[in-house]
């Protein structure tokens, strides 16, 4: 039951995805002629030139989307990601068999399982278990394979069944990791554990990651494949015209912060006037640590490379963003501007574009380049929606878009650093990644050296491996690594 969709599916974010198939094929796009190629049985077989030439539709992207993440249709991918979602919230026991035997009702009443997409922790008071879940929808009864990846279970597998009746739940579990169960029952000595609960909430609960093995990333089983498997698609490059020439990062600690960066990540740290001191990040990518930042401000600000910032300015309030800051000018570095596209995120103008312009440095995952360990070599932005964002930077920058997963749009602006626009987490407006060869390492190094790591080093098969932590001011920044 492998499929190649996200933790947490979303059918908007889906559909965006196929609409953003259909327009770059519309294109003439390569790579999308490939994907309906290889994804939509109408194209098996067909040249390049005829693909071009058929009036394909949306059902037809979306049906190749569907395809592409192990469904055979698109209604299927539908059910399916409803499904999950349905499945969502705080479940309470109220019976449990193992191997034939109930456990007595007042031993259930302090363990319950907690579901987030595809991932679920279950807690009690002997033990925690956390892991991911895949389901199946075509089948009567539904099917259900769970991979607990933390706690006493580590690395087991089980199949099993379930039935959702709104907010009842029934699971039947083979624990050998054997034979899937027919019908819900637990009988002695076959291994099978029948279960009935009943949901007490459908928030999404938090902190539900699916758990994290007890090492680093690099020793995540790639091959047991599952929703965890992601592939990279190709952003299209950006114009090159308007890179991001420069991020300035809150330093509210400046002293703290210098000594910090320039220890783990060996960055040279000039300081210009007790509030801000500008940085020399190996691989190329101007920074700035500014301190007095006020309560609520963002934790970085990209600054868009222009030739004129008031011009600019303007047409950035034309298209629906505001102004933050007025433009004023800085002694060495030329005028800067901030302002807030239509989503509220605070960005930054800059002059000051390096001579002879940025070089071209793609996110470091998958088999892209990688840049020197220390380089800044992404940002994430919050945008509640991505695919206005995608277009309100196209326009005004000439920025490379591309819809990736549910709730992501990455961006490439044709120079310097590209990233992604985020619609998750509005709490966390901006965010740089920094390149480091082992993040499992490099966060004992944070910790070490004041900084306060963020969870566990998270690997996605495909990608890289991700990491997060705060540095001595409090501010919250990434890694990447292979």
């Amino acid at each position: 039951m492998a499929k190649k969709l996200p933790p947490r599916p979303n059918l908007d974010h889906l559909r965006s995805q196929a609409k953003a198939l259909l327009a770059a094929l519309q294109s003439g796009d390569a790579d999308a002629i490939a994907t309906i190629r290889e994804h939509l049985p109408a194209a098996k077989g067909m040249s390049a030139e005829q693909i071009r030439k058929t009036p394909f539709r949306l059902a037809d992207a979306q049906s190749a989307v569907a395809r592409k993440t192990g469904f055979a249709s698109w209604p299927q991918l539908g059910r399916h990601v409803e499904q999950l979602r349905a499945l969502e919230g705080t479940w309470a026991f109220t019976h449990l068999e193992i191997d034939g035997q109930r456990i007595p009702s007042d031993n259930l009443k302090a363990s319950r399982i907690l579901m987030d997409g595809d991932r679920f922790r279950t807690e009690s008071p002997e033990a925690a278990y956390e892991g991911m879940f895949n389901i199946n929808v075509e089948t009567d009864p539904h099917e259900l394979d769970i991979d607990f990846v933390a706690g006493p279970e580590a690395g087991n597998r089980n199949f099993g069944i379930f039935r959702l009746d709104g907010d009842g739940l029934e699971i039947c579990l083979d624990m050998n990791g054997q034979t899937r169960p027919t019908e819900f029952r637990s009988t002695g000595g076959v291994g099978r554990a029948y279960e009935r609960l009943t949901r007490v909430s459908n928030v999404r609960p938090d902190n539900v990651t699916g758990g994290a093995p007890p090492s680093a990333c690099n020793v995540v089983d790639h091959a047991r494949g599952g929703s965890m498997e992601i592939e990279m698609p190709k952003v299209p490059r950006g114009s090159g015209e308007h890179p991001i020439a420069m991020v300035v990062v809150a330093a509210n600690n400046l002293a703290a912060s210098s000594a910090f960066y320039a220890k783990l990540f060996g960055w040279q740290v000039h300081p210009f006037s007790p509030e801000l001191a500008g940085v020399v990040a190996p691989g190329g990518l101007p920074a700035a640590l500014r301190s007095n930042v006020p309560a609520g401000f963002p934790g970085m600000v990209p600054y868009v490379g222009v030739r004129d910032v008031d011009a600019m300015l303007a047409r950035v309030v034309a298209a629906g963003g505001t102004i933050e800051r007025a433009a004023w000018k800085l002694p060495g570095i030329g005028k800067l501007a901030r302002f807030k596209d239509p989503t509220g995120t605070i960005y930054g103008l800059t002059d000051a574009l390096p001579p002879g312009g940025a070089p071209h440095v793609p996110m470091p995952l998958g088999a892209n380049p990688k840049p020197p360990a220390g380089a800044i070599c992404s940002i994430e932005m919050y945008a509640a929606d991505g695919d206005a964002a995608a277009r309100f930077f196209s326009e005004l920058f000439g920025w490379g878009t591309r819809a990736t997963m549910p709730q992501y749009v990455a961006f490439d602006s044709g120079a310097g650093v590209g990233g992604v626009f985020q619609s998750h987490t509005p709490t966390l407006p901006a965010l740089a990644y920094i390149y480091t060869a082992d993040v499992g390492t490099k966060l004992a190094e944070i910790e070490a050296a004041g900084g306060k790591r963020l969870g566990e080093p998270m690997q996605m098969p495909g990608a890289g491996c991700f990491g997060y932590f705060q540095d001595p001011s409090g501010t919250s920044m990434g890694l990447i690594g292979p």
